[in-house]
C-alpha cells in the first residue's frame, strides 16, 4: 500500500511538472523566447550589482512570468512588475508569497521561508528549480576537466552575459538557441523544501529572485551528498549545504544549488520540450552536466 501511495505522489509530482513546461512553452508562444530566469540585476558588472528600484528591470522571479499559464491569472494582475519583490513583500494584498498548488510536490512537505525576510514577511517555496547550467549562478559553464582554475568562459569581465543554459540572469532563451535539442535539453529540476527556521535558507524560494533561490544547477549530481553552496542554513542533514556570503548578493555570485528529491533513488526532471522523466541518482555526471546546456554539441546515451 506504501509502495503504492508513492507511485501515485510521483505520478503527480511529474503532472506538476509538465503542467510547468506547458505554461514555460504557451509563454514562449506568447513572447518568442522562454521566460527570464530573473530580472533586476546587472550582468554588466562582475558582481552583479542590483539594479535598485529600476522602473525598466525590477527585481522579479521567473515564477511570475508564468502564473496566467498556470491558471493563476489573478496573481499576475496584482503582481507589479515596476516593483521590486521585496518591496511587494511588505503588502499585504501583494500576490508575493502566496503557496502555489503546481509548485508542491506530494512526497514533500511544504515550508515557509519565514527566516529570510521578517521584516517582509513570509514566502511560501516550492519544489521545481529552473535549469541554470552546469557551474554556478554567475557562471553556467564548468572548469576544463584536470584543470584547479575556471573555465576561460568564466573568466572574461562579464561570464553573466554567456548563455549556455536555457535561463540564466536576465535571460530566457528562444528555441532556436537549444541547438542540442529540446528534449535534450533540462528545463526545471526537483529541490526539496527546506525549512531555513534558524537561519535564511534560500533553497526551494521560489519567489526569490536572488541567488541560490530556484535556480538549479548540475554541479553535483542529483541527490548528492556533497554541501550545496550559498545562504543557505547547514543544519539540514536532507539537503547539505555550506553557507557562504550570508545576505550579500555580490558574495553570492559563486554559490550553487543542487537537485534533490524525496522520491527514493532520483529526482523528477522536466525537458525544454515539456516532456518529463525520472533521473536516476548513479547517472553519470557528464551526461548530467551535458543535459543542463542547450548549445554545446555533447554526445550521450540517453538516460531514459
Amino acid at each position: 500500500m506504501q509502495a503504492a501511495r508513492e507511485a501515485a505522489r510521483r505520478t503527480h509530482c511529474l503532472n506538476n511538472l509538465k503542467q510547468l513546461g506547458l505554461a514555460q512553452l504557451n509563454y514562449e508562444s506568447a513572447h518568442k523566447r522562454l521566460p527570464p530566469g530573473n530580472l533586476g540585476y546587472d550582468v554588466n558588472t562582475s558582481t552583479l550589482t542590483r539594479i535598485e528600484h529600476s522602473s525598466t528591470e525590477a527585481e522579479t522571479s521567473f515564477v511570475c512570468f508564468i502564473l496566467p499559464y498556470l491558471e493563476e491569472s489573478a496573481l499576475y494582475d496584482q503582481y507589479d512588475f515596476d516593483v521590486d519583490t521585496d518591496v511587494q513583500y511588505r503588502n499585504p494584498d501583494s500576490p508575493v508569497g502566496k503557496k502555489l498548488s503546481t509548485y508542491q510536490c506530494p512526497s514533500d512537505e511544504s515550508h515557509l521561508g519565514n527566516a529570510c525576510s521578517p521584516q517582509n514577511g513570509d514566502d511560501w517555496k516550492g519544489n521545481y528549480g529552473i535549469n541554470w547550467g552546469a557551474w554556478r549562478h554567475m557562471c553556467q559553464l564548468p572548469r576544463i576537466p584536470g584543470e584547479d582554475k575556471p573555465n576561460l568562459v568564466c573568466a572574461v569581465p562579464n561570464p553573466a552575459k554567456i548563455h549556455i543554459a536555457p535561463y540564466h540572469l536576465s535571460f530566457g532563451a528562444k528555441l532556436a538557441r537549444i541547438t542540442d535539442g529540446t528534449s535534450n535539453t533540462l528545463s526545471m529540476m526537483e529541490m526539496i523544501q527546506s525549512p531555513g527556521t534558524s537561519a535564511c535558507d534560500r533553497r526551494s524560494r521560489i519567489w526569490c529572485e536572488k541567488a541560490g533561490c530556484s535556480n538549479i544547477t548540475a554541479m553535483l549530481s542529483p541527490n548528492n551528498p556533497n554541501a550545496d553552496e550559498g545562504n543557505c542554513q547547514e543544519d539540514f542533514p536532507d539537503s547539505p549545504c555550506k553557507r557562504i556570503g550570508g545576505n550579500n548578493d555580490k558574495a553570492n555570485t559563486q554559490s550553487y544549488t543542487s537537485s534533490r528529491s524525496r522520491h527514493s533513488g532520483g529526482v523528477q526532471v522536466l525537458m525544454c520540450d515539456a516532456s518529463g522523466h525520472f533521473i536516476t541518482d548513479d547517472i553519470e555526471i557528464a551526461v548530467w552536466q551535458a543535459m543542463s546546456t542547450m548549445n554545446q554539441g555533447e554526445t550521450y546515451d540517453s538516460p531514459f
